[in-house]
């Protein structure tokens, strides 16, 4: 019997934009919402069956013995909700009122006779002083002690206690968590007029749900005047159609923490059962873990997985470091290589230097963490280890030589970049450049290049032919042997680099005659090595 508020409706709807179709027509036949399971699946449910039967039920929800769920802490003891324990108006249970029944996974024919599990008398009951029947469901907390203790097997064993560690991920990552029960599984909206739709289910059934952040959640629950410190909200915000719902209520909202399944919260109340409007509230575990379960210990589990920091190389230190665990344990560490080896004993410093035999295996660091509940071993994810980095060679030391004497100068001089400028106008590529008699006569023209080294240059002027063709042209005739002639030769000594010599335009004080010549460049150097000569030609027309 999950409570629904008079008031909430008006709450949900406040301020929040209803969606096209009710709950019941987007999602059908639920817990609100999932499927069955069989109780190996959740075997810290347990349902509580109502054994007074001189007292009429006045609430139509309740139909037969089974009434509400609950979830196994330790051997005798169970936790609800406190307005389970008033399941008739003004009528407020004993605990000779109540088994429960634990181990099963259907409630039975009509449920009234379960069909399996173990049923147990309840020795005491501790409620929620602060808790009002009828009010606004704050302090929905209880806790029953067995008659006798449980016998755990795989279809009965205890929850543990979410921490408030697990509580600050659980609320800051919003993550998912699951409702289970033997509640209706006919949706309808939080607006509902009347009395809720119910049905009779006999399995038990499971849901996931998103959990709601605790702004919103106060938001839409703002009339109830609850503050929410007590309280976590989950549901489906966006399409609605998984939740719990009338019957659920004490029931499970269990999350996992270190692969571990965590009780968070307890069924209470919600408005209308699946509406994406108004999710279901669950009392916290966290609020009351110490009332829930006086002797719980501080739980140990790791939440964050240690790690292992630094250059994963021969000679460099790697770091391990914990991670995040509940309730402050006191850590120990052990290095090892995957596969055996173990590098450091437990208790060792959370540092490691890998040696060279270490090179090219892999370490693990190993974290215990230990305290008041036990100890509980984690391993950091494995990192290669590097050889260890070459020093670099030094260069080998020279061997002092005797000082030798230069041998004879074999190089010959080069010339390069011989050119013809000056009078000479440009002509087509590789034809010879040519100017007038009269030019020649008064400028005479210039020769560019380069030497390679300092030498004794000798420059000839040789007439090739002196029959020439057209003005326009200025071409020649064929070359006779008769017409070759050196005409002029000049000689100087010249530094290494670039360098120009003239060409003079007259020979022995008359000018050149209209011809083709050439113009030859021999270089000597000092050692008396002879250059290739290099040659250009012009024409006087």
């Amino acid at each position: 019997m999950r409570k629904s508020w008079a008031g909430i409706a008006a709450a949900v709807l406040l301020g929040v934009t209803a969606t096209s179709a009710t709950a019941a027509e987007q999602q059908p036949q639920r817990i609100i919402g999932g499927g069955p399971i069989q109780i190996t699946q959740a075997p810290w449910q347990v349902g509580l069956l109502l054994t007074d039967a001189n007292f009429t039920f006045r609430d139509s929800s309740i139909r037969g013995r089974f009434f509400c769920g609950g979830s196994i802490v330790d051997a005798t003891h169970i936790v609800t909700a406190a307005h389970c324990m008033f399941p008739a108006e003004g009528y407020e249970a004993q605990p000779e009122d109540i088994e429960v029944l634990v181990g099963a996974t259907r409630l039975g024919n009509g449920l009234t006779v379960p069909d399996e599990g173990t049923r147990i008398p309840v020795a005491s009951i501790q409620r929620d002083q602060r808790f009002v029947d009828g009010g606004n469901y704050a302090h929905d907390y209880t806790v029953l002690t067995l008659a006798q203790p449980i016998q755990f097997s795989d279809r009965a064993q205890p929850i543990q206690l979410a921490t408030p560690e697990e509580q600050v991920l659980y609320r800051t990552n919003g993550q998912s968590a699951f409702v289970s029960g033997w509640g209706s599984t006919i949706p309808y909206p939080a607006d509902f007029q009347g009395d809720p739709p119910s049905d009779r289910p006999t399995d038990l059934k499971q849901v996931g749900v998103d959990i709601v952040d605790d702004a919103t959640c106060s938001s839409i629950y703002s009339s109830a005047g609850l503050d929410f410190t007590e309280e976590v909200c989950a549901g489906d915000r966006v399409n609605g159609g998984r939740d719990a719902c009338q019957g659920d209520s004490g029931g499970p909202l269990v999350t996992l923490s270190d692969n571990v399944p965590i009780l968070i919260g307890i069924v209470s109340f919600g408005g209308g059962c699946g509406d994406a409007r108004a999710p279901g509230v669950y009392a916290e575990v966290v609020a009351q873990r110490a009332f829930l379960k006086a002797d719980a210990g501080p739980a140990i589990r790791n939440i964050a997985r240690p790690t292992l920091t630094g250059t994963p190389r021969v000679g460099e230190t790697l770091t391990c470091n914990p991670g995040t665990w509940t309730s402050a344990p006191t850590f120990t560490y052990r290095f090892a290589r995957v596969g055996g080896g173990t590098l450091s004993g437990p208790g060792g410093a959370p540092t490691y230097v890998p040696v060279d035999a270490d090179a090219g295996t892999q370490v693990i660091c190993e974290v215990a963490g230990t305290n008041a509940a036990g100890t509980r071993t984690v391993q950091t994810t494995a990192v290669t280890i590097a050889a260890r980095p070459q020093a670099p060679t030094p260069p080998p030391t020279p061997t002092p030589q005797p000082p030798s004497t230069p041998g004879p100068d074999r190089a010959a001089p080069r010339i390069t970049s011989l050119t013809m400028t000056s009078i000479f106008r440009p002509t087509t590529t590789g034809s010879s450049p040519f100017a007038t008699a009269s030019a020649v006569t008064r400028r005479g023209g210039r020769l560019s290049f380069r030497l390679s080294e300092a030498a004794r240059v000798q420059l000839t002027i040789t007439r090739l032919a002196n029959a020439v063709g057209p003005k326009s042209r200025c071409g020649f005739a064929r070359t006779k042997a008769s017409d070759l002639k050196r005409v002029a030769l000049q000689t100087r000594s010249l530094a290494a680099g670039r360098n120009t010599l003239t060409v003079s335009g007259r020979v022995n004080g008359r000018p050149l005659p209209r011809g083709r010549y050439a113009v030859r460049l021999h270089a000597r150097d000092a050692a008396g090595n002879l250059a290739s000569p290099r040659t250009v030609t012009f024409t006087v027309c």
